[in-house]
């Protein structure tokens, strides 16, 4: 859903991260049958070293784990799947124009911005849901927006001024008829779910991203007068 919803900002993915083979051969499936470009897939952030990408892209997007934080996890939260602390380092190595990212807690935000902000940079935030953009399910998300990189930021921020509004029709295909022909790893439903993972739309992926811009943008001209 990030990846789509960059393409609907005219965003170009260069590369992604994922360490499940399962959900790498999704990625590859829809690189396959045209629906996502290429770009090299990479996986455990753990052993990636940010300083061998710097100055190789202009986002760092991230929904980081949420095992660490979610409700639906009913109390038994597994900390050692909170992997800010490596986006958090790999920004920091690769010296990240501009990070934004996601969490399904407000708190798990919170302690994104207080790190980026330590190493200096300008942070906004904010929740926006699935349910906020008409969706007839909720699933609430906390969002931040973080830049370094004024210049970037600015590029970014006059091409967002020459997109017209967001306007999607869902379901404009059968529903029924969606998936026929494309190839999967068997028919395990367990798979096919964990592959999906708690999956964003790229709406509201495209919205809050121009949204945060905004404020970003906002907060500045409000600090300076």
């Amino acid at each position: 859903g990030g990846i789509y919803g960059g393409e609907l900002l005219g965003h170009q993915c260069c590369g992604g991260v994922e360490i499940l083979p399962y959900a790498q051969s999704v990625l590859k499936q829809r690189q396959k049958d045209g629906w996502m470009p290429e770009f090299p897939i990479f996986g455990d952030i753990c052993s990636l070293n940010g300083s061998d990408f710097k100055g190789q892209f202009d986002v760092l997007c991230g929904g980081f784990p949420c095992q660490a934080f979610s409700t639906a996890a009913h109390g038994k939260n597994i900390k050692e799947k909170n992997l800010w602390g490596e986006m958090l380092r790999f920004a920091r190595e690769s010296e990240a124009p501009i990070v934004f990212a996601e969490n399904v807690v407000l708190r798990a935000i919170d302690k994104a911005k207080d790190d980026l902000e330590e190493i200096g940079y300008k942070v906004v935030r904010c929740r926006l849901s699935c349910s906020d953009i008409g969706a007839d399910h909720q699933r609430n998300r906390f969002w931040l927006l973080a830049v370094k990189d004024q210049n970037i930021f600015e590029k970014i921020a006059k091409h967002l001024t020459s997109l017209p509004v967001l306007k999607g029709n869902y379901w404009a295909t059968d529903i029924e008829k969606v998936g026929e022909n494309i190839e999967v790893e068997g028919n395990n439903r367990r798979k096919q779910l964990l592959g999906v993972g708690n999956a964003q739309s790229p709406f509201v992926v495209a919205s809050v991203f121009r949204i945060l811009v905004n404020r970003m943008i906002n907060d500045e001209i409000n600090k300076n007068e």
